[in-house]
């Protein structure tokens, strides 16, 4: 048995902070019942398009409520000393040939939109992984995107955590 927590989109609606990491809390007491230590959540893309067939699981469309909703979220789950793994990093916002799609954004918009919940999720809620999505930023894969991770995540932001690649999301060892 599992229990049944509200989809992203709804603690999005409520606008709810403290109910995000309420259920963080509560979501980590279930991830310890099945014997795991980490948890593959927050899902914190940005709402941006009806080709997201995955947007009942983010939070909003709005970069900033979403990095409150996704820190609350994480010191809710990493408070009880369950991992969080936010994702999809980055500019994963359809699921149409979403395996193969370049998320061609500029650095402007990345940086003020799409990276706001993750960079808030590492500098303000320390979150202990990231989950790079399947997809292509800007011609290269989010899994081997070179200035994604190593400039902007680990350079930038001093990231020091782990990043794991979706399911079969790595598509080269090399990079």
């Amino acid at each position: 048995t599992a229990a049944a927590f509200p989809v992203g989109i709804s603690i999005g609606a409520s606008w709810d902070v403290d109910l995000a990491r309420r259920i963080g809390t509560a979501l980590a007491e279930e991830v310890k019942s099945k014997g795991a230590h980490a948890a593959l959540a927050p899902t914190v893309n940005i709402q941006r398009s009806v080709t997201n067939g995955r947007n009942f699981e983010c939070y909003s469309e709005d970069p900033e409520l979403t990095a409150d909703l996704a820190v609350a979220m994480i010191e809710g789950l990493q408070g009880e000393g369950v991992g969080a793994t936010i994702k999809h990093f980055a500019g994963n916002e359809s699921e149409i040939e979403r395996t193969t799609i370049s998320s061609d954004i500029d650095e402007r918009t990345l940086r003020e939109l799409y990276l706001v919940p993750f960079e808030a999720a590492v500098k303000q809620a320390g979150t202990w992984a990231i989950m790079s999505s399947y997809n292509k930023v800007n011609g290269t894969y989010a899994a081997e995107n070179h200035w994604l991770l190593s400039k902007v995540l680990r350079d930038d932001w001093g990231y020091d955590g782990i990043v794991m690649s979706d399911w079969f999301g790595s598509r080269t060892t090399a990079p």
